[in-house]
């Protein structure tokens, strides 16, 4: 089950799907109702982040509910200021086919977001698109984490060369306590 708001990444999706193997659902990331259906669960790329705190919060409370106790998520985020602003360019461009790509950055500070404006050039056409993510540092997202009801087993290390961090992380189960009576 794959689920984006994007109508357009969606159809993308879809199409490169292979054979209907994933149920692509149209929702926002915090829609999820699925209580307890999962095996395991993923968030990738710079999909973390375009939410409020709160909303962030709200997001990873609603991959915790629909995961079977002792499932795995991984979250895999270049969002983390330790790592971010190691490589962060103002103005850097690629090209990929015959498509080029200009990002302009800009950090909000007092908000704690980067600002970004995607430039997609191809065939003389031009396409803009706006994006802002909420930057946290490296303990904020663990907390958030274990806040949400995951215990992180594997957090990737802090390096000067890392482009993004990831996290894996077990939903914690039901906890049973056993008292045995003495004598």
């Amino acid at each position: 089950t794959g689920v984006d708001v994007s109508p357009e990444f969606l159809r993308h999706a879809r199409s490169n799907d292979g054979g209907d193997r994933v149920r692509w659902e149209h929702r926002e990331m915090r829609d999820l109702p699925w209580p307890g259906r999962f095996d395991g669960a993923f968030c990738m790329g710079n999909s973390f982040g375009y939410l409020d705190d709160e909303g962030n919060a709200a997001f990873l409370r609603a991959v915790a509910a629909v995961l079977k106790p002792g499932a795995r998520f991984v979250l895999e985020t270049p969002m983390i200021v330790e790592n971010l602003f190691g490589h962060l360019q103002e103005r850097p461009w690629w090209k990929v086919g015959d498509i080029y790509l200009l990002v302009s950055n800009e950090y909000d500070h007092i908000r704690r977001r980067l600002e970004s404006e995607y430039t997609f050039l191809s065939n003389g056409c031009s396409e803009v698109r706006y994006v802002s993510h909420r930057v946290y540092k490296y303990a904020e997202v663990r907390t958030l984490i274990e806040a949400s009801g995951f215990e992180v087993n594997v957090a990737a290390p802090w390096t000067p060369d890392a482009h993004s961090v990831t996290f894996v992380a077990t939903r914690r189960g039901f906890e049973h306590t056993c008292r045995v009576a003495g004598p």
